[in-house]
């Protein structure tokens, strides 16, 4: 940050405020305490998101890298931006469609004629959410009390303070 220009700064209880997160396609080249600490999947809220959103654009722009590179830096930056702007431009198009999925929910209509990640990542999500409520119902029900209520407080403690042990980690066999 001390490289940065000093009105681009953020104060240090702003940063002890952030989390960080290892994108998923890249989590498992760590090692496990990293991905416990770093991972989505352990994220209240989060464990769906991909976080890869840059590297789709990267997939999109690299045909463009052959005919950029011979371009003066000007026209090399309004290329890149133009690209930039019209990928921008169809990710914001799609998201009109989750207004249509809200119809969907609320009448129970399916159309599978819509094409939208937002849309489909949505109610394929819903449709987990379902099998995993279930099947936690299911799991909970098997379960003395007592002990959820003590698993449930070991997960709200660690997310309140990571100092405390991960009730996610497995516990090692050393034998």
């Amino acid at each position: 940050m001390l490289q940065l220009p000093h009105k681009m700064w953020i104060t240090s209880e702003i940063f002890m405020g952030l989390q960080f997160f290892i994108p998923k396609l890249h989590i498992y080249g760590h090692g496990e305490k990293c991905q416990y600490k770093y991972s989505f999947n352990y994220r209240k809220w989060s464990a769906r998101t991909d976080r890869e959103d840059p590297k789709w654009f990267w997939s999109h722009i690299n045909p463009a890298s052959l005919s950029i590179r011979e371009m003066t830096p000007g026209a090399w930056f309004n290329a890149l931006d133009s690209h930039a702007a019209h990928w921008n431009w169809h990710k914001i198009v799609r998201f009109g469609m989750s207004l249509l999925c809200n119809i969907q929910v609320q009448t129970d209509i399916y159309i599978q004629s819509i094409d939208s990640s937002l849309l489909s990542r949505l109610l394929e999500g819903l449709k987990e959410s379902t099998l995993h409520r279930a099947f936690f119902n299911n799991l909970s029900s098997s379960i003395d009390s007592k002990t959820l209520e003590k698993w449930e407080a070991n997960i709200t403690a660690w997310e309140d303070d990571e100092s405390k042990p991960n009730p996610f980690a497995e516990a090692k066999n050393h034998m």
